[in-house]
């Protein structure tokens, strides 16, 4: 186990937390290529559900579409790891979780 990645991504989960909730802010993500490392890693911060909603593990193509809406005709334009289609996914979640905010 690399235990400074570790430290480091453990770090970054409490900073962004702390930052979640001095703002009140509520977060939800759409995770591809991480295959939901960011959402493991806030998960470790005690209290974080009270500013966490969750995650959308979407790391296949036939996924994105079904569970985000994300047009197969975007992802064929553009690939399944751009930025149009990033951004799709994060509309795609946040319209799917009513209660969290921008």
């Amino acid at each position: 186990m690399q235990t400074g990645r570790d430290d480091n991504l453990e770090k970054s989960a409490e900073r962004v937390a702390e930052l979640l909730f001095a703002s009140g802010t509520s977060l939800v993500l759409a995770e591809s290529c991480t295959a939901g490392l960011v959402s493991a890693a806030l998960g470790g911060v005690p209290g974080i559900s009270t500013v966490f909603c969750g995650s959308a593990v979407v790391y296949q193509i036939p996924t994105k579409t079904a569970w985000l809406e994300i047009p197969s005709d975007l992802i064929a334009a553009h690939d399944a790891v751009s930025e149009p289609v990033a951004r799709a996914m994060a509309d795609g979640v946040l319209e799917k979780t009513p209660h969290a905010r921008v």
